[in-house]
């Protein structure tokens, strides 16, 4: 009982206390117009409309709790809910849905700790900034298996609703806490690991209860597991979490736990997954904040010895790294956290060693930062150790040598042409590479530590069905220094948030559009793509960070003006003002941020001091070699140095595709970690900060509505309101629910399950808006399915408990009947005894009993030689049962060696029919695959012709173009020319006009103004000049790249031609493959079925087998029966001898007495010589009857020995066998006993609690019939309390005039009145508390006789006693007539009473006429307001206030009285049905108990029949034995006793022989269900083994049949092989080629260079140069597109030879496994040669050779198809080579052409030298992507190859563990869906194969938008030529009026500088193009366009002309 109340207690605490609603809040609310309106300090204030709304749209409000007046308007204002939703548990039932009142919900829970909320389908959490005692294993058992309307809101609700619908739906969960820094998300993720470590333990406690076979081991394997769970939090919080401004435990990296789960819902494993450690915090970190926690608890957890251990002392002043930042937390103790951290990682399994490694890293980082440096001196840079003290430390922790670590920072080597040579760094460069090191250091430990946890997580023995993913990741950071730490992480919020959208709106809404439903799609404005686009997509700020990177010259201010460049017009960029300290913003869900761009160049590179890192890679140390085993893609230091091409460490510079940014990796983790959710099925937990102090009870409602605005609360509860969250298909519905709650409505057969749906919500009369029916599902609104599973609920239960009344009944008739036998039976007995002990004193019975053993003795002779035949019988056959037992023996032992031979061959079918189906399901697949192709390649050819038609029109088009450019370009060098001669006219022009200037000075300011302006447009002119030279340089260059596009055009237009050749030749292969994939496949059919019937004809024989072992067993049963018949006669004859033995004793020692009696009538005959004849007579008769029964004795004592003995010897063996049963049978009859006598007790308490039972039951019913009666007098009383009570208000409504006088007179009682309420609320609150006390009491009455004996001292003298009661009951309705008095009396004075208290009244009055018991309670704190009233506004006579004070005491003593009755009016009824419920049960408990009574008294009486038999035999053995003293005188009285003595042992040995038999029932029955087992074991052995023989038969025959086969394919594999080399051989020379081809580039290219100075000396002879430079470009094209075609025709073949190599192993596997099976089949032949088969065995085993002859057939023509794809291989390679001989002539005559152009335009061949630098740089890429990409696909095959062979191995060895029949079902039902899993496998590889496709496709649309975008470039240029025409003229114009009017030329100059925004615009447009071109040019170009004349003549520039 104590703990039940603990625990609802505890329960308590999660709940809102609103059992008791405040009346005179809910009159203000009803009476009062109430409103919420916007509040600066509390986010929104409840306030009541004053009069009506204004004209303006404004109201008038009071503030309810200031007072003050406000006028706001309407549209500003909410409406508030109800008093009785106050703290509503889930948000989305308030009926006003507004932010004022979910803030308002949100408030009054947290105020009352209750931190949990439902928001719809997720949980809001508010951070309580206190340890609070609701996360207790009581809490989490409350929780477990619990709907989610049972329990409040809690962390564990949400974590059982994922678990249980794992469980249920066998999906992948997702819980996903988030929120902003410092909200609670890594509490609640612990919190989420606590409960599943809970709940999946017990699981796996209660299985293991149940299952007898598990593994001791694995239990504590399993056990251990959740333990590590639970503490691989400490560790990561000790490595990972940190103090910020937010957060004493923040975290500073993101973790993805995934819990894995088995399909018994145990635990079986977890890994865990981290993102973007915050690793700068190691080296600086902001004001009041701390590093990560691990190095202030190791320096104060450890010992001194240890801290000496580790080189550390006890100061953290004395490290740099750690001294910066606030080094104590409140409330945290660092040492024993460092106990804990060193506690869970023992647990987790980390070995000393390991540990050890882990702190010396740890150490070692923090002493990086007191390493100290400095100049050599003031003349050089060279940076110096100053103290080599720290130095050593470090390398002493690390394992390295030292003076190789400071070499490697000071002087690292660097590599000049071929030799390596050390380089001195200054400072700063040391300083900076030792903080690299120490960061990435730390970085690698957290890695190796987080793979070390997965490591000791992984539970690799037990198979994972499902998981659940737990997301804690760093909240929204918005700080006063953002960096590129704060853009990832807020980055990653903003994809979260939008996957919470997706969820909740965008997905729901789209399956409600999917399935039909009428529904108006909703945006609710949460789209958070475009942020998400400006960060990671092209061009976006991590692209354009990644470019920068990829630089020399890039740096941060670079970075930051490419971003104002490109995206000053986003919505979501912002540039942030001049004064500002931060580069730029961006608008993110959660607000703006500001983000200051210093080092994230850097810090997105990630440089790292190679020699460093070489040097620690021979650390010894294996922890140190392990962290930095892999360090591929590092980028060295000299990619971060921007200031000069050589770097640092040498003259590398980072090339694209050598080393991945932080941005790259850390996007492609995310994208990873977004899959796997959007895989699952997300939980959402969003987390709210109260307050930016982190103090408990503090809520900052702005703060907290900001959070809500931007998680959508108010939209999810929106979605979830509005739309349908439940949805069931309609099969599981129907399943669920029609066969219990509408059983009758759907008609037999089949019914469209829409129509069936529809049909039974029909039936339930479910309100039409409250579901939908779709096309697959039934949708329904928010606790709808709750209503049905109740409804469901109380179904099964009345169909359970239907079902135990009828188990009951037939128990009952059952012992009734039982019951009747045995009263028949004592009937009987009854009867003989009584007949017995009449006849026992009659003497002729006596005379009867005593003749007629003497009858009998004659027939001892007989008796005894039957006995001694029958003995004889017996023992022969006993013997032939022996005989018999051994050949079955043998024979179950051959079966048994029968069925293992059936179970290897049924095993290896088994494996043969699922390679059968899994080729079967490849080829469809295939089949499908070249289907998918062949419709492509159709619908791409058409394309394709559909595209060179259009292709060749644009051709044309485009010549024409470039003719039209030409003359265009022509015209434009004419008027450049004529435009420098205008300039120079113009300049002369000036200078007259500065001359007359100075003449003309008496104008004054006008001319001087005029000077000015004519001047400034002078330079604007020369400007203008040079950009027109600018522009016609660039138009040359776009007609250079036109004339390029036209040549690239022209040899796309032959690929494609040739393309559409190639793919027509491959459609053609393609249907001919098609074809034979068809008929391979129709053979697999065909094979598959044949399989499949020979499966069926076995199944076919294992049935007939299974009959003949039934016989068998039946058999012997029956022999074992004879068995147990002769075991009995044996030991009846046993008994009999033994009985014999007791009989000749007994004898014995008759005839010692009888012969002493001889002696003595000896004495006497010769004592008496004169007896009679007669007395000689009798002693001689004596005499001879003496020695007759001596003799007879004799013989059977001596008959008995030899019997005995005999069979003693025979039946030793037996009885020793038989001797361990029955110790056996004696335990369990002892546990019997045990048990009899534990039933025996139960009984008795049973009997004893039935009778309390029913005792109380029928006290309860006395006193629940009292109750109502007394209730139902209340009730009338009440009704007439009504009736008085309505009067008065009629006065009431008549006094309201004379009240208003009162009001005016008496202003002082509105203060007492509203002491007065207070005092009334405390009274409420009082009422509330004794409500709650006696619901305390009803919890806490475990048993009924409590709750009786509470109830009688709650009830006190009215209750005490039925006749109390009644007396009570009459003084109380005394009393109640006394109060009806006192109310008239007082109600009648309240005419004195304000006229607005008086309306609030009887408001409130009316409202609580509803209910009876309100109504009294109401009416009774009416009479206590009015009294109250009535004291203070009638003051003037001190009687009447005495009277007053009386009435009101009395009335108060009443008003109490009644509640006190009401609540036990409440109780009686509760107990009332208590009680009935308690009666079932006891009614039950009493069947139960009756049911167990009748068993153990029909077995006490059984065992007391015994007794009285035994105590019968007793007493007559004690009667014959007087009966024997009696008449020892007389000598035939005792032979008749020696006979009535051995009958009655006659009668002992067969009672004991029937208690024996009994025994030996018991132990037959036992005996009978082993040998049953044993037989179906036998059966199964044996059968299993035949089969197998047969198998072992047909594969050696099949085997013989396949080996010349397996010669063949050999020689054929090699002849593949060589074929293949050959293709290697090739693929290499083309390769060299390809490389020959790259190095006479690159030479022609360093020639060009020798050229390129003298580009300025060619320009007089540009024109007629300039066709034979666009030819020689065209040519050196049309090379590059060769050599481009060559490559791809070498992937092309590399990929055919790929697949060919992979068909050689898939043949050569065949080939091992035909083998391995002829290997299998000669030990089978041999281990069968033995053994002859039926004719029909013979037949299937020669089936079975022919259809493996056809699967070799079939292989071999695989074979042969493969060797004709290796020649056409081979033909395709020399085609290949003769194209790239052709192609290496047309590059070496393109060669020679360039040589020859050389000579002529040697100036212009700088340019070219660009322009071929560019296209070989781009070449080169493109290369190392195909390679890279190549690669990328061989490894995915080979792991998809391997992953196949791993799980065919697995396969097999599973089906290898089949041990029985129903296993062997079991195992095909898995090989199926192996089958299916496999097939899903070939869907992926078809889906990856369509992806491929729409690749290519991609590129196709890739080309052509670049020709759509070669021709806007010529119209663009075609618009650029003529604006400049316009300008021109335009110039010429006003050249012309400054000539004129010189005087005017500063005023028209001001209006014509529109121009100068066109041209502006123009060159904008001119730079746009050059944009437009491949990803590495794109920051060359847009530096041109930006920095405009400055950068002409730099390497940028010249890139950008070239482009």
């Amino acid at each position: 009982m104590t703990s039940s109340r603990q625990k609802d207690d505890e329960i308590d605490q999660l709940r809102a206390k609103t059992d008791f609603l405040n009346p005179s809040i809910s009159a203000d609310w009803a009476k009062k117009k109430l409103m919420w309106v916007p509040s600066e300090k509390d986010g929104f204030a409840l306030g009541a409309v004053i009069g009506e709304p204004h004209a303006d749209g404004t109201i008038d409000i009071e503030l309810m709790e200031t007072g003050e007046r406000q006028r706001v308007s309407s549209d500003d204002c909410q409406k508030p809910n109800p008093p009785k939703y106050d703290k509503c548990e889930d948000m989305s039932m308030l009926t006003c849905l507004n932010e004022a009142s979910v803030l308002h919900n949100l408030k009054q829970r947290y105020f009352s700790n209750l931190y949990y909320t439902y928001s719809g389908l997720f949980c809001v959490v508010i951070n309580p900034y206190k340890r609070i005692p609701i996360y207790t294993d009581t809490i989490a058992e409350q929780f477990k298996c619990k709907k989610r309307k049972e329990m409040p809101p809690h962390i564990f609700a949400v974590a059982d609703e994922a678990y249980r619908s794992m469980l249920q739906e066998r999906d992948d969960q997702s819980i996903l806490c988030t929120g902003e820094s410092g909200a609670g998300k890594t509490e609640n993720t612990k919190k989420v690991i606590q409960y599943l470590a809970y709940v999946a333990n017990r699981s796996m406690v209660k299985n293991r209860k149940t299952s007898v076979d598990l593994d001791t081991s694995t239990n504590r394997i399993m056990g251990q597991l959740e333990e590590q769970l639970l503490q691989a939090n400490p560790i990561l919080e000790a490595f990972g979490n940190s103090k910020t401004v937010k957060n004493d435990n923040s975290s500073r990296f993101g973790k993805f736990i995934r819990v894995h789960f088995d399909s018994t819902g145990c635990i079986s494993g977890a890994n865990i997954e981290f993102y973007l450690l915050e690793k700068s915090r190691v080296l600086k970190q902001a004001p009041n904040e701390r590093s990560f926690h691990i190095f202030y608890q190791l320096l104060k957890g450890l010992s001194k010895v240890q801290r000496e251990h580790y080189l550390l002392e006890d100061s953290l002043s004395k490290y740099k790294f750690v001294s910066n930042g606030d080094s104590k937390l409140a409330g945290v103790d660092d040492g024993a956290e460092m106990k804990e951290t060193l506690n869970a990682m023992s647990i987790m399994g980390l070995n000393d060693e390991e540990i050890g490694g882990i702190l010396r890293v740890v150490s070692a980082v923090m002493l990086f930062g007191n390493l100290e440096f400095s100049h050599e001196n003031k003349n050089n840079d060279q940076a110096v150790l100053l103290n080599d003290a720290v130095a050593q430390k470090i390398a002493s922790l690390l394992g390295v040598n030292v003076t190789e670590l400071m070499r490697a920072f000071l002087k690292p080597k660097i590599k000049v042409q071929r030799d390596l040579v050390h380089r001195a760094q200054s400072v700063d460069q040391v300083n900076f590479s030792v903080g690299a090191i120490a960061k990435a250091s730390y970085e690698r430990l957290f890695r190796w530590l987080v793979h070390r946890l997965n490591k000791s997580l992984d539970r690799t023995r037990q198979q994972s069905v499902s998981f659940i993913g737990i997301l804690d990741i760093a909240g929204f950071e918005i700080f006063e220094t953002n960096s590129f730490e704060q853009l990832c992480i807020n980055y990653t919020n903003e994809k979260l948030q939008q996957l919470f959208n997706n969820t909740m709106f965008v997905r729901e809404q789209q399956e409600y559009l999917d399935e039909g439903l009428e529904w108006k799609f909703l945006d609710f404005g949460l789209n958070l793509q475009p942020t998400i686009d400006l960060i990671d997509k092209p061009m976006g700020i991590m692209s354009t960070l990644d470019d920068v990177c990829l630089f020399p010259q890039g740096n941060d201010q670079s970075f930051v003006q490419r971003l104002n460049n490109t995206h000053s017009q986003h919505p979501k960029y912002v540039v942030p003002e001049i004064r500002s300290r931060s580069d730029f913003a961006v608008v993110h869900y959660a607000g703006r941020v500001d983000y200051q761009s210093e080092g994230w160049r850097v810090k997105n590179m990630d440089p790292l001091n190679e020699n460093v890192i070489d040097v620690l890679k021979t650390s010894k140390e294996s922890l140190i070699v392990d962290m930095w085993k892999d360090i591929a893609d590092v980028c060295s230091l000299s990619a971060a140095d921007s200031t000069s091409d050589t770097g640092v460490f040498g003259s590398r510079v980072p090339k694209k595709g050598m080393f991945r940014t932080v941005s790259q990796l850390y996007k492609e983790q995310l994208a990873r970690l977004m899959s796997t959710l959007n895989n699952t099925n997300p939980h959402f937990v969003r987390c709210i900060i109260p307050n930016h102090e982190k103090k408990h009870g503090v809520l900052n409602a702005h703060l907290v509505l900001d959070q809500l605005r931007c998680n959508g609360v108010l939209e999810g509860i929106r979605i979830c309101r509005q739309g349908f969250p439940t949805r069931l298909p309609f099969q599981e519905f129907r399943q669920r629910y029609e066969k219990l709650l509408a059983p009758d409505v759907n008609p037999a057969g089949f019914m469209d399950g829409k129509n069936a749906v529809y049909r039974i919500v029909q039936y339930l009369e479910v309100d039409a808006n409250l579901f939908r029916i779709g096309q697959s599902k039934i949708f329904f609104r928010s606790g709808v399915i709750a209503e049905f599973e109740e409804m469901r609920d109380q179904k099964l239960s009345a169909l359970i408990e239907s079902f135990q009344a009828q188990c009951r009944g037939w128990l009952g008739r059952r012992v009734m009947v039982r019951r009747r036998e045995q009263e028949v039976a004592i009937k009987i007995l009854q009867r003989n005894g009584l007949a017995w002990m009449r006849l026992r004193e009659w003497q002729w019975w006596r005379l009867l009993t005593k003749v007629k053993p003497l009858l009998e003795v004659t027939n001892k002779d007989e008796l005894i030689a039957e006995r001694e035949q029958e003995l004889k019988v017996t023992a022969e056959k006993l013997r032939r049962s022996e005989v018999f037992i051994s050949d079955y023996k043998q024979q179950m032992e051959k079966m048994d060696e029968e069925r293992l031979v059936l179970k290897t061959r049924l095993d290896a079918e088994s494996s043969e029919r699922a390679e059968i189906f899994e080729e079967r399901s490849r080829m469809a697949a295939r089949r499908d695959e070249l289907e998918g192709i062949l419709e492509e390649v159709s619908k791409r050819l058409e394309i394709e012709e559909q595209k060179a038609k259009k292709a060749d029109s644009e051709s044309r088009k485009l010549t024409e173009m470039v003719r039209h450019l030409e003359e265009n370009l022509e015209d434009e060098e004419r008027s450049r020319q004529k435009l420098l001669l205008e300039k120079n006219s113009i300049e002369s022009r000036l200078k007259e006009l500065e001359a007359q200037g100075l003449e003309l000075e008496d104008s004054g300011n006008k001319l001087s103004k005029e000077k000015k302006a004519l001047e400034e447009r002078c330079e604007d002119l020369s400007s203008r000049l040079i950009d027109e030279v600018e522009r016609s340089k660039q138009l040359v260059k776009a007609k250079a790249r036109l004339e390029a596009t036209v040549a690239e055009i022209n040899d796309e237009l032959e690929k494609e031609k040739q393309q559409r050749h190639n793919a027509e030749t491959a459609r053609r292969a393609a249907e001919t493959q098609l074809r034979e994939e068809q008929e391979s496949c129709l053979e697999k059919t065909r094979k598959a079925e044949e399989l499949t019937n020979q499966l069926m004809r076995k199944e076919s024989e294992l049935s007939q087998i299974s009959i003949r072992n039934d016989e068998e067993l039946a058999a012997r049963q029956q022999l074992e029966r004879e068995i147990r018949e002769i075991r009995a006669q044996l030991d009846d004859a046993i008994e009999e001898t033994n009985k014999e033995k007791a009989a000749r004793q007994k004898a014995e020692k008759a005839r010692r007495d009888m012969a002493e009696e001889l002696e003595s009538y000896k004495q006497e005959l010769e004592e008496s010589n004169d007896k009679t004849v007669l007395h000689s007579q009798l002693k001689a008769k004596r005499d001879e009857e003496y020695a007759h029964l001596q003799k007879q004795l004799e013989e059977t004592v001596k008959s008995s020995e030899e019997v005995v003995e005999e069979m003693k010897a025979q039946n030793q063996k037996k009885i020793e066998e038989l001797n361990e049963t029955i110790d056996q049978l004696k335990r369990q009859k002892i546990s019997a006993d045990k048990a009899k006598s534990s039933a025996e007790s139960d009984n008795e308490n049973f009997r004893a609690e039935l009778s309390n039972i029913a005792s109380a039951r029928l006290e309860a019913e006395k006193k629940r019939k009292a109750a109502e009666t007394s209730l139902m007098e209340k009730d009338h009383k009440m009704r007439e309390m009504q009736s008085n009570l309505d009067d008065l208000m009629a006065k009431l409504s008549k006094m309201n005039n004379e009240l208003e006088s009162i009001q005016k007179a008496k202003s002082a009682d509105e203060t007492l009145n509203s002491n007065l309420l207070k005092k009334n609320a405390s009274l409420d609150m009082q009422l509330s508390e004794l409500t709650e006390a006696s619901e305390e009491d009803r919890r806490t009455r475990a048993t009924l006789n409590n709750k009786i004996r509470q109830l009688e001292e709650d009830l006190a003298v009215a209750v005490e006693a039925r006749d109390d009661a009644l007396d009570a009951q009459e003084k109380i309705e005394k009393e109640v007539k006394e109060v009806k008095s006192l109310l008239a009396e007082a109600r009648k004075k309240l005419d004195e009473e304000n006229r607005e208290v008086m309306e609030e009244l009887r408001k409130k009055k009316e409202k609580e006429l509803s209910a009876e018991k309100e109504r009294a309670d109401m009416a009774e704190q009416a009479r206590d307001k009015a009294e109250r009233a009535k004291k203070k506004a009638i003051q003037e006579a001190e009687d009447v206030q005495k009277e007053l004070t009386d009435v009101v005491a009395a009335t108060r003593e009443m008003e109490r009285k009644m509640r006190k009755f009401d609540q036990q009016l409440a109780e009686e009824r509760n107990n009332t049905l208590l009680a009935q419920q308690e009666r079932d049960m006891a009614h039950q408990m009493l069947r139960d108990a009756e049911t167990k009574a009748l068993v153990l008294s029909n077995e006490l009486s059984e065992k007391k029949d015994i007794v009285d038999q035994l105590e019968k035999d007793k007493r007559t053995l004690k009667l014959e034995i007087d009966n024997l003293a009696s008449t020892k005188d007389d000598a035939g009285k005792n032979v008749y006793e020696l006979e009535k003595t051995k009958r009655r042992l006659d009668e002992e040995l067969s009672r004991a022989e029937q208690q024996i038999i009994e025994l030996e029932d018991a132990l037959q029955l036992a005996d009978d269900a082993r040998s049953r087992v044993e037989v179906n074991m036998q059966a199964m052995r044996s059968e299993f083994e035949r089969q197998l023989a047969s198998r072992e038969e047909d594969e050696d025959d099949r085997k013989k049949g396949l080996t010349s086969k397996i010669r063949n394919l050999t020689e054929e594999l090699e002849s593949e092989q060589r074929a293949r080399q050959a293709a290697i051989a090739n693929k290499k020379k083309i390769e060299s080629q390809i490389s020959e081809l790259t190095e006479k580039n690159e030479a022609s290219l360093r020639q060009i260079e020798d050229l390129s100075r003298q580009l300025r000396k060619a320009q007089l002879g540009w024109k007629d140069l300039q066709l034979d430079v666009t030819e020689a470009r065209a040519a050196m094209e049309d090379a590059l597109a060769g050599q481009r075609d060559a490559e791809k025709r070498a992937r092309a073949s590399e990929d055919e030879i790929k697949r060919l190599t992979a068909d050689i192993q898939a043949v050569s596997s065949s080939k091992r496994k035909a083998e391995a099976e002829r290997d299998e089949l000669i030990e089978e032949v041999s281990s069968l040669r033995a053994s002859s088969f039926s004719n029909e065995e013979k037949r299937r085993l020669e089936a079975k050779v022919i259809d493996l002859e056809d699967q070799l057939d079939e292989e071999a023509s695989a074979n042969e198809l493969a060797q004709e794809k290796v020649r056409k291989s081979q033909q395709q390679l020399e085609q290949m080579t003769a194209d790239l001989a052709m192609e290496r002539s047309v590059c070496e005559r393109t060669e020679s052409d360039k040589i020859a152009l050389e000579r002529a335009n040697r100036d212009l061949k700088q340019q070219l030298q660009d322009a071929e630098n560019t296209a070989v740089a781009r070449l080169r890429t493109q290369i190392n992507v195909a390679e890279a990409k190549v690669s990328s696909l061989e490894q995915q095959l080979s792991l998809e190859e391997q992953d196949k062979m791993r799980q065919g191995r697995t396969l097999r060895r599973m089906e290898t563990k089949m041990a029985e029949m129903q296993q062997m079902l079991e195992e095909e039902k898995r090989q199926g869906e192996s089958n299916r899993q496999a097939v899903d496998r070939q869907n992926a590889r078809i889906r990856q194969l369509r992806t491929q496709l729409e690749d290519t496709e991609a590129e196709r649309d890739r080309l052509t938008n670049k020709l759509k975008d070669e021709r806007r470039r010529a119209e663009e240029m075609t618009d650029l030529n003529e604006t400049l025409s316009r300008d021109v003229s335009l110039l010429k114009q006003r050249e012309t009026t400054a000539r004129r009017t010189p005087g005017l030329i500063g005023h028209r100059e001001s209006r014509r500088f529109g121009s100068n925004t066109s041209l502006a615009r123009d060159e904008f447009r001119g730079s746009a193009l050059t944009n437009e071109m491949s990803p590495s040019d794109r920051p060359a170009s847009r530096l041109t366009s930006g920095t405009g004349s400055q950068l002409g003549n730099t390497d940028e520039d010249r890139d950008s002309v070239r482009n």
